[in-house]
């Protein structure tokens, strides 16, 4: 009895376990076909979307087609602008290569002409040098031409001074303290001397007279004459008004003295009157010793038992 009472305790479990099972089946039956009815309203919301799209779709499509039409036209003008900048910078790179080829050409053209210019100027130089050089001997040829013509060869010396106030400025002034007459000869082959003047004076003579020397120079045949020079010497100033008021001064070579030895230089050490004329004397309105800004000077070497070569 007890057996059959348990057993029906267990079924009656059994069967509320079973109820209960089935209320909650039942609760997700209607849960589910919720869920269902729910997906339904979307698929039909989805198929209207759907067809809305297709349109939008098909409008995309198109315009996609459309823009890669535009995109295709656009890589062809793009393609041909660059083929005509290309031709157009192939036409002016032309044109400025031509014109660069021109200028280079001008460019060793002036280079040809400038090296040229350089090889004349050199040449332009050297015959400048040596027009200079042939000038100078030339004037030096005519100096010795001028010294020759008027060289005398019998022991006397005219010396003509001109421009008398400017040279004696310029002795005053230190710029020419002296000056030398032209050579002149005892002989052919005879002494060769000549004259010096300090215009402003010289020594004793400085700022008050004219200082007036003779000079041994140094000759061709030296080695043929008698040494030292022993012959009387007199130097005169000319009176230029025909009176013959000239004024002179006469001395003896000293032998002992080193102005009448042998040259070893050019000349010897001049010797003669460091006092000859005062000018107060010379430059005196009254006496004619200066005339047209000009005075002249003699010098005599007494030729007397002076053999001649």
């Amino acid at each position: 009895m007890l057996q059959i009472v348990d057993k029906n305790s267990k079924l009656e479990d059994q069967i509320s376990d079973l109820y209960k099972n089935l209320e909650y089946k039942e609760i997700k039956i209607l849960q589910l076909s919720d869920m269902i009815k729910n997906c339904e309203r979307e698929f039909r919301q989805f198929s209207q979307l759907f067809c809305k799209n297709s349109s939008l779709l098909a409008s995309t499509q198109t315009l996609a087609i459309h823009i890669d039409k535009n995109t295709c036209l656009e890589t062809q003008v793009r393609q041909l602008v660059q083929k005509a900048n290309q031709q157009q910078s192939k036409l002016d790179l032309r044109t400025l290569l031509d014109t660069i080829d021109n200028l280079k050409q001008k460019v060793a053209f002036l280079e040809s002409y400038d090296q040229r210019l350089v090889v004349l100027e050199d040449l332009a130089t050297q015959h400048d040098a040596l027009f200079r050089m042939h000038r100078a001997q030339l004037n030096k040829n005519e100096e010795r031409f001028k010294i020759l013509e008027g060289a005398s060869y019998n022991g006397k010396l005219i010396w003509k001074i001109m421009d008398y106030k400017i040279k004696k400025k310029e002795a005053i002034e230190g710029h020419s303290l002296s000056i030398f007459s032209q050579p002149f000869y005892t002989s052919r082959c005879g002494y060769r001397l000549s004259a010096r003047a300090y215009l402003n004076g010289d020594g004793l003579g400085r700022g008050t007279h004219v200082s007036l020397y003779f000079v041994v120079m140094r000759g061709e045949f030296d080695s043929l004459l008698p040494w030292p020079f022993k012959q009387k010497v007199t130097l005169m100033l000319l009176d230029q008004s025909g009176k013959k008021n000239h004024i002179c001064e006469t001395f003896k070579a000293d032998p002992n003295s080193s102005s009448f030895k042998r040259p070893e230089g050019e000349m010897n050490v001049a010797s003669g009157s460091p006092r000859f004329v005062a000018h107060s004397v010379l430059e005196n309105a009254k006496n004619t010793y200066i005339k047209d800004d000009t005075l002249f000077l003699k010098v005599m070497v007494d030729l007397t038992d002076l053999e001649e070569l």
